[in-house]
């Protein structure tokens, strides 16, 4: 196996664990979303800010937005 294949690959999995990073872990934001979101019992606070995080989600699709409180 050449080395340059080793660089190749490791090159790989860093820009694949960034954008799955990136994809995963979601923004908090500020203002609630709009009608047709509803407010689910998960809350936590955020580690970065101290502040309470709740998060809502849209029944419709499934989507689910981090509102700071």
């Amino acid at each position: 196996m050449p080395p340059v294949f080793v660089f190749v690959c490791w090159g790989v999995v860093l820009i694949a664990g960034t954008v799955f990073e990136r994809v995963i872990y979601k923004r908090i934001v500020p203002a609630r979303p709009g009608p047709g979101w509803q407010p689910t019992t998960e809350r936590f606070v955020d580690d970065q800010t101290g502040q309470p995080v709740t998060v809502y989600i849209e029944p419709a699709t499934g989507e689910r937005a981090y509102v700071q409180e």
